[in-house]
């Protein structure tokens, strides 16, 4: 059983705006986390974030399908068992993959954690021609092209100096285990916009949403219990009281409603309305809305719960790294009659 897709532009739209809800996401996350390190001071930090990591996942999804059920009741009910199965596997690549990147950005710099995690719009197109066994039309790769440009120059991978643009130092270090965690992430996160772009033209995309937040949220408790039993430095009690401290809940809440709830049943929902390759480039913008996010919630948020996280501020490399992303959005999704036929199959 299918339901009709939506219209690309709309699909466009909607996968853009996903984006910023995203965007936002990462400073409430990194807000929340700085909350978890506060209430546990002197604990072991790797511990701590691997703990609070898999706790807000665990939380933040088992929040947002009880939603679900409320707010998107009828697509809750017509989910069927193919369904529920086909959001399992997508709630699988997506939870596990997250770990693995929060994991892996532990070990690694910032910058070499966002470039491999962008590497998604590359992997993609190279998925889909295994997959289906075809390219993606000139356009698309041009634009798949300047997206890793522009991510490398966001994410400051890439870096101007008195003698022309360069490699950051921290990034051009050897290979370590970090990267591969980092790098196994991005592969899952491939995986599971290939099963939303496979099982959401078979099946109804909206059903698929309550099979993914309930694996999502298992594998956050087993990850959570598993990091308690595995590492006695974690803190081992007090998690209810954090859950429910007004200050944690309320970012808490913004982050499942806004960031969980509606970003991903809507991404499940009308991202099967694009290719999986043009829905790859438009992933790509998540970082200009995740840094403009971070120039203005961090200040908002920081006195309200009690922690220190100040603004960040515009830089040169954001401005031209965005710039790029944002051409590669244009070039990859102008509409063309190939484009439309390929997407129409």
């Amino acid at each position: 059983m299918t339901s009709p897709l939506a219209s690309r532009w709309t699909a466009i739209a909607v996968l853009t705006f996903v984006n910023m809800l995203w965007g936002c996401s990462f400073p409430l996350m990194k807000s929340l986390l700085l909350f978890i390190e506060d209430r546990y001071p002197g604990a072991d930090e790797v511990a701590l974030r691997g703990a609070g990591t898999a706790f807000l996942l665990a939380l933040r999804f088992t929040l947002a399908l009880g939603l679900f059920v409320i707010v998107f009741r009828a697509n809750f009910r017509a989910a069927t068992a193919k369904e529920w199965g086909a959001g399992a596997l997508v709630g699988v690549a997506f939870s596990i993959g997250m770990l693995l990147q929060v994991y892996g950005l532990g070990l690694i710099p910032a910058s070499r954690s966002g470039f491999l995690t962008s590497m998604c719009v590359v992997f993609v197109p190279i998925a889909t021609a295994l997959v289906h066994g075809r390219l993606p039309n000139l356009p698309t790769i041009l634009g798949v092209c300047a997206a890793v440009v522009g991510v490398t120059i966001l994410s400051g991978v890439l870096v101007w100096t008195p003698r022309g643009p360069a490699f950051a130092s921290d990034s051009t270090s050897g290979w370590t285990f970090g990267d591969t965690l980092t790098l196994a992430g991005t592969l899952l996160f491939t995986i599971q916009i290939m099963a939303i772009d496979g099982f959401g033209k078979r099946l109804r995309p909206a059903c698929l949403t309550p099979g993914s937040f309930a694996v999502t949220a298992a594998v956050g408790w087993i990850a959570f219990a598993a990091t308690l039993c595995l590492a006695p430095s974690a803190p081992q009690y007090g998690w209810v009281d954090l859950a429910l401290d007004p200050k944690f809940l309320a970012p808490l809440l913004g982050l499942t409603v806004f960031c969980s709830l509606l970003a991903f049943s809507w991404m499940n929902q009308y991202q099967p309305s694009l290719s999986a390759v043009e829905a790859s480039v438009i992933y790509t913008a998540e970082p200009i809305f995740a840094t403009i996010a971070a120039m203005v919630l961090p200040g908002l948020l920081a006195p309200r719960i009690g922690i220190a996280y100040a603004n960040e501020v515009l830089t040169a490399a954001f401005v031209a790294g965005g710039a790029l992303i944002v051409f590669a959005n244009l070039l990859a999704l102008w509409p063309t009659k190939t484009g439309d036929e390929q997407n129409d199959g």
